[in-house]
């Protein structure tokens, strides 16, 4: 067992440690591995592998958030120290949600293309669940991001009954098209964040 867990460390980087209560497990595997990351869902599509991020992904992120292409459509490049607050703000939502934006791995390479999932923001007074995904250049236009998200939102769908909300810049008609192959519906434009982005939504398992 003691090298199971070595193995596993390893093979996922460390990951966030969490206690057993918040786990929901009586277990000493907690002590080694972190609950987060040893029993997260690893999803499989096709060609792509998607999973909770975790400390060794942290280099590969920070490139990608200070990459002015990776960046399009955005408020734009971030310096190092907000490249690495973004992804410490992946982290922190990886322990509340199986379905934050996580790493799009490529399985023929193993390499990070980009992320999928949701983030929370507010909007008109409220908390809201955000979807959204972003890809490297060389990986767009090859229908990723479509099969991505539909095996995150099938993966959120198991656990969670709610909205979801994406944010889309006007002028980005690819992930309009994305959105509307997710079965996102257009709702309105409107400011965020003192932006104007086109809203979409989507109900996962009825109402709360």
């Amino acid at each position: 067992m003691a090298q199971k867990r070595r193995d596993l460390r390893e093979r996922l980087g460390g990951g966030l440690v969490l206690p057993p209560e918040k786990c929901g497990l009586q277990s000493r595997l907690w002590q080694d591995v972190s609950c987060a990351v040893a029993f997260a869902i690893v999803v499989l599509t096709q060609r792509l592998e998607l999973r909770l991020p975790v400390e060794r992904d942290r280099e590969r992120f920070v490139r990608l958030f200070s990459d002015r292409e990776f960046m399009v459509f955005s408020t734009g490049v971030l310096d190092r120290e907000a490249a690495n607050r973004r992804f410490d703000q992946m982290l922190i939502l990886a322990e509340e949600f199986p379905f934050a934006k996580q790493p799009v791995i490529d399985r023929s390479t193993g390499q990070i293309l980009g992320y999928s999932g949701v983030d929370r923001f507010e909007f008109e007074g409220r908390s809201r669940l955000e979807y959204g995904y972003r890809l490297a250049p060389e990986a767009r236009g090859r229908g990723y991001a479509t099969e991505a998200g539909r095996a995150m939102l099938a993966e959120a769908s198991k656990t969670y009954r709610g909205e979801l909300l994406a944010m889309i810049d006007p002028t980005n008609h690819a992930s309009q098209s994305v959105a509307h192959k997710l079965g996102f519906s257009f709702w309105k434009q409107a400011l965020v964040d003192g932006y104007l982005d086109n809203l979409y939504r989507l109900q996962l398992g009825g109402s709360h």
